[in-house]
């Protein structure tokens, strides 16, 4: 007599493991629920002790439709992001931008975008980087970039970060006019490409913020920017100057800043950081913002 075939044994709905769930390219997955905390599918793969501290760092925007923001009162979800700035010099945002508007922004990349290494409209670097500056102060002019304000053909960009007077100043603009650094010094899209090595550990500027947009799902293996607590860096608090390293007991030492598509890191521009490598197939394209104080040169 022929025996009978076992039934294959299923692994329970509800069972999850961080390797298993990896995100596809370009697909936003809502926050899901790991223990008692709640991360989303890139920060699931870093250490348990990465995932505590993002789910302190974390606010979580409504999901908004084309035409911004449908009138939500965005006051106390400014106020967190300010709070979480002070408290830990980091804030990730998820849902900072629609799929309308990375559109946009990838648009005019795409048009701008020039690898011949001639310009530094999308040079390429032997790590594998390119930067693709779209807008420049004259505070910012350097050998490579001899321009100032909108480069020709960034357009779509220059929309989404100069709303016009019908629409609603976006969360980031608010948190940047309340702190007081409203000044935007440079916007510029750096690409990690597939297989760039990490970046050399550096500090953006001695005060302000530095905003971080994600055009893709940027998990682990793409490459996220990673920040170092523990070297001394200057307050957020324009009246205070260089505070010790370090965010408090039991808070991790480094972090990394892995985030789902349209997310927004926002981060103390004198803590010491990096791009990690793109261990992955596809490029990490992110657009990146300088925020400080009045330069006094706007307009010049």
């Amino acid at each position: 007599m022929a025996k009978k075939k076992s039934a294959k044994k299923t692994s329970p709905a509800s069972s999850y493991s961080p390797s298993s769930h990896i995100q596809k390219e370009n697909v936003r997955i809502n926050p899901k629920r790991c223990s008692s905390l709640v991360v989303t599918d890139q920060v699931a793969a870093l250490p348990l002790a990465d995932q505590q501290f993002h789910s302190k760092i974390t606010v979580s925007l409504p999901l908004h439709v084309p035409g911004r923001y449908c009138g939500y009162k965005k006051a106390p979800y400014v106020s967190k992001i300010i709070d979480t700035l002070h408290t830990y010099n980091m804030c990730i945002i998820l849902n900072a931008l629609g799929d309308e508007e990375i559109g946009s922004i990838m648009e005019a990349y795409d048009g701008l975008l020039d690898l011949n290494g001639v310009t530094a409209i999308g040079e390429k670097d032997a790590s594998k980087r390119s930067g693709t500056r779209f807008y420049n102060c004259r505070c910012q002019q350097g050998p490579k970039c001899a321009f100032k304000g909108w480069r020709d053909g960034a357009e779509n960009v220059r929309g989404v970060y100069e709303p016009s007077e019908e629409e609603e100043e976006p969360v980031w603009r608010m948190v940047i006019n309340e702190m007081n650094i409203p000044h935007i010094a440079r916007v510029e899209m750096v690409t990690g490409h597939s297989g760039c090595r990490s970046q050399a550990w550096h500090v953006d500027a001695l005060r302000g913020v530095t905003a971080i947009f994600a055009m893709t799902d940027v998990d682990i293996q793409k490459g996220p920017t990673e920040i170092n607590f523990m070297e001394h860096f200057t307050s957020l608090d324009l009246t205070r100057g260089k505070v010790k390293g370090g965010l408090g007991e039991g808070e991790v030492e480094r972090t990394f800043a892995a985030m789902p598509k349209g997310s927004l890191v926002m981060f103390n521009a004198n803590c010491v950081h990096r791009g990690t490598a793109n261990l992955s197939k596809f490029d990490r394209p992110v657009c990146v913002l300088d925020c400080s104080a009045d330069c006094g040169m706007v307009g010049l």
